[in-house]
Order: structure tokens, then sequence, then C-alpha cells
């Protein structure tokens, strides 16, 4: 089983939430809308978390990869990051979120805040050896050496171009679903057909 999470105004009917859908089955991928508080949304995902029954992997974009490797470090589960949104973080202004309908948002320090509880300053061996990485290192929102510095001894992918939106993502599709095996959960791509 999976989780894929997506980033700032957590959207289920994100493109890269219908695309891991398609690639690995919908009964598969759990994909939910989460709230905009940040305690919130953590718990949201830790009582679905401990219900489950079989392994389970994560998948985290941008802030959703923030979320899914605070989830990863603390359940001891494997996790894919892309592009991933790693603390300490500016302030932007008038961001276009291009995967949720063109929605403009404005991240201030009142969002950024509330990370703060959730942020591993250190990241124990063990848990970055259930992480794999993609980072598209022209991503014009987060700066990719951040993510690059703090997780290092990970598997860690750099893909040249793209952007944050991360381009072309079911390229990767092979990748996750053999990394998430060689975690131990049960995971195969089931349309290979799937266009990213």
């Amino acid at each position: 089983m999976l989780a894929y999470l997506h980033g700032y105004q957590s959207n289920g009917l994100s493109y890269k939430a219908r695309h891991f859908k398609r690639a690995f089955g919908s009964n598969q991928v759990f994909c939910p809308s989460l709230p905009d508080k940040v305690p919130l949304a953590i718990n949201t995902l830790e009582q679905w978390l401990e219900t489950q029954t079989q392994p389970v992997g994560l998948i985290g974009a941008s802030l959703g990869g923030f979320y899914a490797l605070y989830l990863a470090d603390k359940y001891q589960v494997p996790v894919v990051l892309i592009n991933p949104a790693i603390p300490p973080l500016a302030p932007l202004v008038d961001v276009i979120d291009t995967t949720s309908q063109d929605q403009r948002f404005v991240w201030t320090e009142e969002v950024c805040e509330p990370l703060k509880p959730y942020f591993i300053p250190t990241l124990a061996d063990a848990t970055l050896k259930r992480v794999l990485l993609l980072q598209q290192m022209d991503d014009e929102i987060l700066d990719p050496k951040r993510a690059l510095h703090y997780l290092q001894g990970a598997s860690i992918h750099r893909a040249v171009g793209g952007g944050h939106k991360f381009e072309k993502i079911s390229v990767f599709d092979q990748q996750i679903a053999q990394f998430m095996q060689r975690q131990g959960v049960a995971v195969s791509i089931v349309d290979s057909d799937s266009a990213g």
C-alpha cells in the first residue's frame, strides 16, 4: 500500500495523485486531501498509518515530502521524496500551484511556523536508508541544494532540468516500485502506459 502526499494545500486529486493511482492501482494508493492546518494534517496521516495492517510506503512531493519524511521517521516506513520542502523554509509570495487548477496562494511566515515542531534536525542512518530522493535541479520554488545536503546518505536521483512540479514523473515509476519492493512494500506497476 502506498500513500501519496501532495504539497501545500494538499489535494488528493492533483496531477501526480491521479498519475500514481493509474500507475500502481487506485486501490493501492491512498491520496488524501489534507487540512491546511499542519497539526490536523499530520494527525490525519498518523491515524491512517496506525490503522494499516500491511506494509506501507509513502510518496511525498514538496510540502507533502516534509510531512512524509516526518512520518517515515516516526513509523519507520520507506519514503520517496519528490522535490521536498526542507526547512528552514523562507516565506514565498504569490506562488502559482500549477498542480491544483492553477490556484494562487501566498506562503507566509504564518504558514512556515507550524512546521517547526515536525522538523527533524538530524536524520538517523536507519531513516536515511529508507529514503529515495527524486530531485529536479531546476526547481524554481525550493532550493534543491538544501534537500541534497539534508538527505546525504539516502538514495538520491538528481534530474537535470524540470522544475518544482517535477516533469515526467512516470519515468520514475519503475524505480519507485523497485525501491518500495526492496523495502518490503508489495507494490507493482499496473499501468505502464500512464503518461507522466
